[in-house]
């Protein structure tokens, strides 16, 4: 088992995803344990491919591929004893290996794993139920922090309170516990050394409600963490504020957040750029102008937050970009803090010039009564996926810079960081330029599809509310490739077809391949879009993406009377 961990530039809602990552539907368990004492003990087995497989055991395993909930469907509890076994020649041959990724982002990472045939195990699993009244775990609480919403995590189990290791699940642990506890939501997990107190290891997928659902491991053959898990939740009542103080209007000066009754200054890992983007997106000042750090700050009285974030640049708020831990002393620096002089307004219009159509060419933004070009640094698909929906055109085509000679335009944007969800280009991260200082000569230059996807529909399923995802796009139906499909674009299928919410979308997709041409190579949704054509995407006639990688989606069901 591999595990990874994939930091994504999406802003995240709470969607389910499948613990199994196969062909498993809600309400049909694709999990079983034979050869034991009850139903609740024995070998565990997991069905692919239509057929039976004993799971594998590897010594890189961290922790099993099934949850609470598969557990529970199948009347058993999520208290464990994990065993490994091996083979004789009494055990079944067939066996099943399996691989683990994780994605996402601090407050919101989710793993699937992948399922395979193996021709031989060197070891498997055996599990034994031992849930009790005394052994679930019946509270929850955070010691030794500055509120009820941050410090070590404790549960209360056989008769005690407990710390918890997360078996390298710490994130969907603490995003769980936050949400037991009431509180908003998890900032960032703080890993607490160990001090030989009493521990249990504690497995989530993140879906669950409270701890008490998710696998605790009395005893496995995983190896254990070096650290108990801690976190910083976000308190409800309490907001994540941010302010410009000091400089000459309010859309300039030292970048401070509130946070535990004080407003603090704050560093940035790196230039800052994307953090200065991001603040003066939040604060509705447009564009980075400049940004300012240490001596050259109008004051740097005032104490430092002992985190550093990581920002992207597309994150609409400050308190969405990843933080983590560096020390008490972090910050304390003056000459680390983070000033910004933001423009105060944003480019009011935009358009592509030079080309065949009005769908393709130069990106062109007016600003200062003038019409100027962007610098090509950073300009990604997304960038232009944002362009051609701002603009009333099909899915971007293509990304591009081109230099263009004895240019008089003048060049207002640079380090354009958009997350491809957003509506208008005003309202992505950008840097204005002033003095027209692209330094590589370079000008962003989209093409997008003249038309675009005028309608989906869900096919080769029991009902018009499952199936495989096909687009009508090009006078014909085509398939769409699942590279980081996720469950906020099927949500935004689900609305579209009047199929309520989405229940899963299949890693392997067991509605077909279909055939054809496969035209829609991503699609960024935030979820909350009413329309597939609403959503940031873009296409290619010809790029990598196998046939079997279509996706699948599977709707709750038909909304009365909105499904025509």
């Amino acid at each position: 088992m591999r595990m990874k961990k994939i930091f994504l530039l999406l802003a995240l809602i709470s969607l389910s995803l499948g613990a199994l990552g196969d062909d498993s539907k809600e309400g049909v368990s694709r999990v079983r344990l034979v050869d034991g004492d009850s139903s609740c003990s024995g070998r565990l087995e997991i069905q692919h491919d239509n057929t039976w497989g004993t799971v594998c055991y590897q010594s890189h395993s961290q922790f099993l591929p099934v949850s609470g909930k598969d557990l529970k469907q199948m009347g058993c509890g999520t208290v464990l004893h994990v065993f490994t076994e091996t083979p004789s020649g009494e055990t079944p041959t067939s066996f099943v290996d399996y691989d683990t990724t994780c994605m996402g982002v601090p407050g919101r990472v989710r793993c699937s794993h992948s399922f395979k045939q193996a021709e031989q195990c060197k070891a498997y699993f055996t599990i034994k139920d031992f849930s009790s009244s005394d052994s679930a775990i019946s509270a929850v609480r955070l010691v030794d922090g500055n509120s009820p919403c941050d410090g070590t995590l404790e549960v209360y189990s056989y008769h005690t309170w407990q710390r918890v290791t997360g078996q390298l699940q710490d994130d969907t642990v603490a995003e769980v516990a936050c949400r037991q506890l009431g509180c908003r939501g998890l900032r960032y997990v703080l890993n607490i050394p160990t001090d030989g107190d009493r521990f249990l290891p504690v497995v989530c997928t993140g879906e669950e409600e409270n701890l008490s659902e998710c696998l605790t491991y009395l005893a496995n053959p995983f190896n254990e963490s070096s650290h108990h898990v801690g976190m910083v939740c976000s308190v409800p009542d309490l907001p994540f504020k941010t302010r410009l103080v000091g400089g000459d209007s309010s859309c300039a000066g030292k970048v401070e957040i509130f946070e535990k009754d004080e407003w603090r200054m704050i560093c940035p890992e790196g230039p800052g750029t994307q953090m200065a983007a991001v603040v003066c997106r939040e604060l509705g000042c447009g564009s980075v102008v400049d940004v300012v750090r240490g001596s050259h700050l109008w004051n740097t009285s005032g104490s430092g937050w002992n985190s550093a974030f990581f920002c992207q640049g597309s994150e609409p708020q400050l308190s969405q970009c990843k933080q983590r831990w560096r020390s008490w002393s972090f910050c304390d620096d003056p000459e680390d803090r983070l000033g910004v002089i933001c423009s105060g307004s944003t480019v009011s219009k935009l358009r592509l010039v030079g080309g065949m159509n009005s769908c393709e060419g130069t990106v062109e933004v007016y600003h200062n009564d003038t019409w100027g070009t962007v610098c090509e640094h950073g300009w990604d698909i997304r960038d232009a996926a944002v362009v051609c929906k701002q603009i009333g055109c099909g899915p971007a085509w293509k990304a591009a810079s081109e230099v263009l000679s004895a240019d008089s335009r003048p060049v207002w944007l640079d380090n354009v960081f958009c997350a491809g969800t957003e509506t208008d280009l005003s309202l992505c991260g950008s840097q204005l330029l002033l003095q027209n200082q692209c330094q590589s000569g370079r000008r962003a230059r989209v093409d997008c599809s003249f038309s675009g996807f005028s309608n989906a529909r869900l096919v080769n399923g029991s009902s018009h509310c499952e199936g495989r995802l096909e687009v009508y796009y090009h006078d014909q139906w085509s398939t769409v490739c699942n590279h980081f499909w996720d469950f906020r674009d099927a949500a935004v299928v689900c609305k579209q077809l009047g199929c309520g919410s989405a229940m899963e979308t299949p890693e392997s997709n067991p509605f077909g391949s279909g055939s054809g041409p496969m035209w829609l190579k991503r699609a960024v949704c935030s979820g909350s879009e009413s329309h597939l054509s609403q959503c940031g995407s873009w296409t290619a006639q010809q790029f990598l993406c196998k046939s079997l990688d279509s996706v699948g989606v599977i709707c709750s069901g038909a909304d009365t009377g909105a499904y025509h």
